[in-house]
């Protein structure tokens, strides 16, 4: 509640106090995850309850332009949570808990209601990439209209890999709205989510699921379309496939995470350590070629068409992005502080280090849990010492926390 709270106040954006609080706050979370006491239901209502009070007094939009009544959704999802908070039985609290599953994601649809046009590079470039694709035109060719005039120090190209664009188009050509991919990979990763745990009780599901969705920052991403979202839903969708034991469906996952944004190959090693712990050699086998073979179909296209652009525009720009003095960053607080800076042959070597780290820890001990608590760790380095990470980074951080804490044995259940 307290990061979820914190980045949407924050935006994102570097604040001293909020940035050194992240520091306390998030070994604390680490720690607590690996030797703390389990969440109890009383907990988990108490935390769903106060997250949906805090998006309906402040849902955290950027560009909101009018109301079309979403806040009647969460004001009905904040009921609802009431209702199964009085204890009127598992039964009851299962129908409420449900309802509110349903009110939250009625409530992003209308996000794309009371904010159609967000003023934001992400949103305008997603919609005119999609759009270019639908036309028979490669995204990736030319660069798009500056929304920032030079300001921003970004160059206006398609910065991301082909998995986000081929989703983003889909819902351009079905809805006219490129953030429909969003709420429908959420709703999607629910679904898969809530069948994890066949043997815990429906309504603590249902509670864990509330607690995700309501998350404080999790609107604004919507808003701003933000693609970190379709990492969530591939990386779900590979634990899913991996509980099942369908090499194939994982390998179809990891093949659409990689190819969805540049730093989404560290998730895949972290998490092909426990594939490759856990399964015997055919099946990891399998599941590899599979991975490989569909992210070398999606890049396909543009590597045969125009692999240098390709190259200048998903890779070449995206080393070029400047350190953000704004960023939630440990690299923004030494510039900001002392005129500090960094180097980013460093930072990379870093990155590199914790991911083998990570790797390691998880090949030892390759059970879900500890699979997202290390992408939780790498995440967090990820963003503190980065050269720039806003509120997109760390809801995806905050996701792996309650990841981590979801897949814990639970308390015992008396919903």
């Amino acid at each position: 509640m307290a990061l979820g709270a914190g980045l949407q106040l924050s935006q994102g954006t570097y604040q001293l106090a909020w940035l050194l609080t992240l520091l306390v706050l998030l070994p604390w979370l680490t720690v607590s995850l690996l030797s703390g006491p389990r969440a109890s239901e009383r907990q988990l209502l108490a935390g769903f309850l106060a997250q949906s009070l805090f998006l309906l007094i402040h849902p955290g939009f950027w560009f909101r332009d009018q109301d079309r009544g979403m806040p009647i959704f969460l004001a009905l999802s904040l009921a609802a949570g009431g209702v199964a908070a009085v204890g009127w039985g598992r039964k009851r609290a299962t129908i409420a808990l449900s309802f509110s599953i349903a009110a939250l994601l009625l409530a992003r649809l209308l996000v794309l209601a009371e904010s159609p046009q967000p003023n934001i590079d992400v949103f305008s470039i997603g919609t005119l990439g999609a759009e270019r694709w639908l036309s028979g035109v490669n995204p990736y060719l030319s660069e798009y209209p500056d929304i920032y005039h030079g300001k921003s120090g970004y160059r206006a190209v398609y910065l991301y890999w082909p998995s986000g664009l081929y989703l983003q188009s889909l819902a351009r050509w079905l809805g006219g709205d490129i953030r429909l991919a969003f709420v429908a990979c959420e709703a999607l990763a629910a679904l898969c989510l809530f069948h994890w745990f066949p043997t815990r009780s429906v309504a603590v599901r249902l509670l864990w699921l509330n607690l995700w969705l309501s998350c404080p920052a999790s609107l604004v991403m919507l808003e701003n379309s933000w693609i970190d979202t379709f990492l969530l839903f591939f990386l779900v969708l590979m634990a899913t496939a991996w509980r099942a034991r369908r090499a194939l469906l994982l390998g179809l996952a990891a093949g659409c995470l990689l190819a969805t944004k540049q730093y989404a190959p560290f998730f895949a090693a972290i998490f092909g350590a426990a594939i490759g712990a856990n399964w015997r050699l055919r099946q990891t086998a399998a599941a590899m070629a599979t991975s490989i073979m569909t992210g070398l179909l999606l890049f396909a296209p543009f590597l045969i068409d125009h692999p240098l652009q390709f190259y200048e525009s998903t890779v070449a720009a995206v080393g070029e992005l400047p350190m953000r003095k704004d960023g939630l960053t440990l690299q923004s607080l030494l510039w900001n502080e002392w005129h500090i800076s960094v180097s980013q042959s460093a930072v990379a070597l870093l990155y590199l280090a914790s991911a083998l780290l990570l790797t390691g820890l998880v090949w030892r001990r390759p059970y879900l849990q500890m699979v997202f608590l290390a992408l939780a760790i790498f995440m967090t380095v990820f963003c503190l010492f980065g050269k720039q990470a806003f509120l997109n980074y760390y809801y995806l951080l905050w996701f792996f926390f309650w990841a981590a804490a979801y897949t814990r044995s639970p308390a015992r259940e008396t919903l």
